[in-house]
């Protein structure tokens, strides 16, 4: 499947997640082999802040992060509601403003994570 402009506009996408999604992917974003690498990658952009809305509305699947290693990524603003990050390592992780609802982070490692404005703990 390819995720086209259009596509998320038609879904009711903001102006703010269209605007990114262009910047990002000015000729769509195919996404028919999405594995966890790629979701990632993903996490990994300024589009990681739409990544939550992008699964609740099936555009993407959502790989499980349980014991993934994200020691000192950059989650800032990330929505991460129901994320499974069980056992995952976030230590040094800034989770600043991330929307943190209904993930599950038992027993996650979160030393000297920067929570700051995080929703959901």
């Amino acid at each position: 499947m390819k995720i086209t402009y259009q596509m998320l506009l038609e879904a009711g996408a903001c102006s703010d997640g269209l605007k990114d999604f262009e910047e990002s992917f000015p000729k769509g974003f195919s996404c028919e082999e999405w594995t966890a690498i790629h979701q990632m990658v993903l996490l990994s952009m300024s589009l990681r802040k739409w990544w939550g809305w992008l699964v609740n509305f099936r555009f993407l699947p959502a790989w499980s992060m349980m014991t993934a290693n994200l020691q000192g990524a950059n989650l800032q603003d990330a929505d991460l509601r129901g994320a499974i990050l069980q056992g995952a390592n976030l230590l040094d992780a800034d989770l600043q403003g991330a929307d943190l609802r209904s993930a599950n982070l038992q027993g996650a490692h979160l030393l000297d994570a920067d929570l700051h404005g995080a929703i959901g703990l």
